[in-house]
Order: C-alpha cells, then structure tokens, then sequence
C-alpha cells in the first residue's frame, strides 16, 4: 500500500535525498496510482506530469525562403589558409592559358563564352538534352532545352588569337589588390578564419550571422519572391549562393587526409587547347575549384546544391497548382543516390580536358540542407573524351558552320543509319560510366561546416 512505501521513502529516515532516489519514488508513487486506480481505490492523487522540453522544431513551410541560409561567401573563403584566390585584376597574358586568371564573377570570363563550346552548352550540342536521347539517359524533363541554345550561342564571335584577347581584356581601370595583398592567414589579422586546436576543420569561421544580417535578408527576401517565376528560379539561385559553402566541405574532407591540401580558384581553363587543325571548334571550361595535392596531383572540383524550398502545390483532379491558403514554400528532404546522373558526365570531363594531361580525375560535392553531402569521384576517360569531340566537332561542322538549326533528336533522326548506331552505342556508352563512379563519403549534416548564429532561430530555412 502507499503507507508501506511511504515508510520506506527517504523522507522519513532524514536521510539526503539524491536525483535517482527521487525519480525511483516517483514511478513507484505512479505504478501504485495505476494499481489503486484499477481497484477503485483513490486514496492517493498523483499531481501532473511535467512535459519534457523536445528538440526545437523550425518551420517546414513559408514564404520567404533564404537562399543564404547558414551560407559562407566566396569573399570570405578566399582568406582561408588552404584556399588560393585569383587576383583581383589581370594586366596581361602571356599564354592563351593565362585567360584562367580571370575570376568567374568578372566581365572578362563572360565575354569568353562568346562562340566558344563551354561546358554549359556542350551537353546540348551533344544531343543529350533531346527528347529521345534524355529517356535513354534520364535526363530530368526540366533539363530537356534541346540544342538550339548551343547553336547561338557557338555561331557568335569569338575571340581566337592572343592579340584579340589582350586587345579586349586587358583594359583598366585596375584595382591594386591582389590575392597576395588579402591578410595574414596565419595571424589573428585575418577577420574571417581562425586556427584553433583540436578542431574538427581546417579552420574556425568567425563571422557570426547577426540580427541585422538577417533583417537585410528578409527585405531581400520580400522583394526577389515576388518576381515572376521564382518558384523555378530558386534553385538556380540557391545553388549559386551555397556553392562556397559546398567547397568548403569538399577542402575540409580531404583536409581530413592531410593537412596540406590545398584548394585554388580558377576561371576559364582550355583556351590554348589545341584540337587539331581540321577542327574550329573553340572549347572552354571552368571547374568551381582546383583541388591541388601534395604530390602534385590535380582534380577538378564541381559542386552541386540541391534546393531544399520545393512550390507548395495543392493536388486537384486537373492540374498543381499552388495553394494560396497556404505558404508558398516548403521543405523537401532529398534522399542522395550514389552517383552521377548522366548529363554531368560531359561537363566533367570537359573539364579534365581543359585543365591539362595532368588532371586525371573530377571530384563532385552533392550537397543539400538536410541530408548532409555526398563526395563522389569519377576517373578521367581519354576514349570516351575522344568520341566526345568527334560529336562537337559534327554538331560545329554539320550546323553551326552550315547556319543550320538543329531539328529534335538530330543524331538520332536526322543522320545516316551508321551515325545513329554509332551515337547510339555513346549513349550506352556514358550511362555505363556511372558505374563507376566512386563514393568517397556521406558527410552527416552536422559534419557540414556552415555559418551560425548569435540569436535564436538563424537556422531556421525560413525568413517569415
């Protein structure tokens, strides 16, 4: 009975009482309760159960979704110690090469793109976003632009020789800073990057997000939401913002397997690449980053974010549409496959061939806000490389070159029966690629280094 315990209990000896003797008394003062309750007995009434605080909860809805959520800009991760910027301004080339100096954010790098085949439009000139080939590929629908795009684009004016490129890019004003002008990163002068002991990255991030940044945000925030569209363009938009944040996971990783390595910006790279001379096909390619190894070796590094803010559609009998009774917004929660869908496969290669005989392999970041990222690496593939420019360079002679549009599924429709079989076999040919990808790690969100915050709720995806 209840006095039976009660006479046990350690407030009746003067006893001190200790936290496990207390939690001891009160479930048995409870299984007594139950047991009493269950004979009809009420001669003991338990006082209500505390609630136990939870984790807190942030919304998985609203309308002002913030695209540099938790973000590291690529301003502030040029002072790492193991990151290696471009300089701010370039006063001349030496080399057709040299043009790689210039920063992706720059006039100059944009002005390149003129008439030459860049990454961005390879996968296009390649059929590989035409209606039959991407369902051989599965190249999302979204993705399927045909190549129309490619063909304009190429049958612009390029800039050939050394002499057009110094003429056209070199030009002042200049600015006088340089990257070896930005702090000391081994000094407490640096304002962005510490190195403190025993931390688990290459370095301590040490601009907090502040309650003024975010009210900026949210005003940012209030006007890009309403331009037209912007349900679809967020992902472009996020993708840009977070893509240091995605270099940073990807330098702090192999950071992790030595201590030296090193991450260095790059701009356009293939400018002096020499396709033989019965070939005008201009290439280029600009990897997000060049991971350099102590031991010499060089990999492009290419990431990926993929947008947590999905259309917060209601479901109907006819068509989505998005539901105004609710929020705009809502939060997916990607599951990453291990691997490299088909139409990235050009560009990374593409951009092992730029960058020289001596890159051999690509590293891809997979990145997203709730599921931590993926590492991926793909070795370097001269054949399949070699069969890719035979297409370029059929896409330059038998279109551009004629001033002949594209049709829908042109290698596949629109050539000889040898061509198709041919093209055919490639296509196969890449999906096997996939294969052998190799995973190099899953990073667990929390292992993401990301900024933070002094107030509560910076981590929230949402700015409502």
């Amino acid at each position: 009975t209840l006095a039976d315990v009660a006479s046990k209990h350690p407030f009746s000896t003067g006893k001190k009482i200790h936290s496990h003797h207390k939690q001891q008394w009160n479930q048995r003062k409870v299984e007594i309760s139950v047991r009493n309750n269950s004979e009809n007995v009420t001669e003991f009434t338990d006082r209500p159960k505390r609630r136990k605080r939870g984790r807190t909860r942030h919304p998985s809805t609203g309308d002002l979704p913030d695209i540099a959520w938790r973000s590291i800009p690529l301003d502030h991760l040029r002072y790492h110690p193991n990151f290696r910027p471009l300089p701010e301004t370039v006063r001349d080339l030496a080399s057709l090469e040299d043009v790689r100096n210039f920063r992706q954010a720059s006039w100059q790098w944009d002005a390149l793109h003129q008439g030459r085949c860049t990454t961005s439009q390879a996968v296009a000139a390649l059929g590989f976003l035409e209606p039959m080939a991407g369902d051989l590929l599965g190249v999302p629908k979204s993705w399927r632009r045909g190549g129309l795009g490619a063909y304009h684009r190429l049958r612009k004016r390029p800039l050939r020789t050394l002499e057009e490129m110094k003429e056209e890019l070199c030009v002042g004003p200049f600015d006088t800073a340089v990257a070896d002008d930005r702090p000391s990163n081994s000094t407490t002068s640096n304002p962005y990057w510490k190195i403190p002991r025993r931390f688990p990255f290459a370095a301590k991030y040490m601009v907090p997000i502040s309650k003024e940044l975010q009210r900026r945000r949210r005003a940012q925030a209030e006007v890009y939401t309403e331009s037209p569209g912007f349900e679809w363009s967020i992902r472009c938009a996020w993708g840009n913002v977070q893509e240091a944040t995605a270099l940073l996971t990807a330098l702090n990783y192999f950071w992790q397997q030595n201590n030296n390595i090193v991450l260095k910006e790059v701009g356009m790279c293939g400018a002096g690449l020499e396709l033989g001379s019965a070939s005008h096909l201009l290439v280029g390619a600009t990897p997000d980053a060049l991971l350099c190894h102590p031991d010499g070796t060089l990999e492009a590094v290419e990431v990926k974010n993929h947008c947590p803010f999905l259309p917060n559609y209601r479901v109907s009998s006819q068509k989505p549409s998005l539901n105004r009774n609710k929020k705009r917004f809502r939060i997916g929660r990607p599951q990453l496959s291990p691997g490299i869908m088909p139409h990235y496969v050009p560009q990374l290669m593409m951009e092992m061939l730029c960058v020289g005989k001596e890159c051999k392999s690509a590293v891809m970041v997979r990145q997203t806000a709730t599921n931590g990222a993926l590492i991926l690496r793909i070795q370097r593939d001269d054949e399949w490389i070699d069969e890719m420019m035979f297409w370029l360079n059929r896409f330059n002679s038998q279109f551009v070159e004629q001033g002949v549009p594209p049709p829908t599924n042109f290698f596949l429709e629109g050539s000889i029966p040898v061509d198709q079989a041919r093209y055919q076999e490639f296509l196969e040919w890449t999906k096997r690629l996939e294969s052998k990808v190799e995973v190099l790690s899953h990073v667990p969100n929390d292992m993401i280094q990301r900024a933070t915050g002094t107030f509560f709720g910076y981590g929230n995806l949402f700015l409502d």
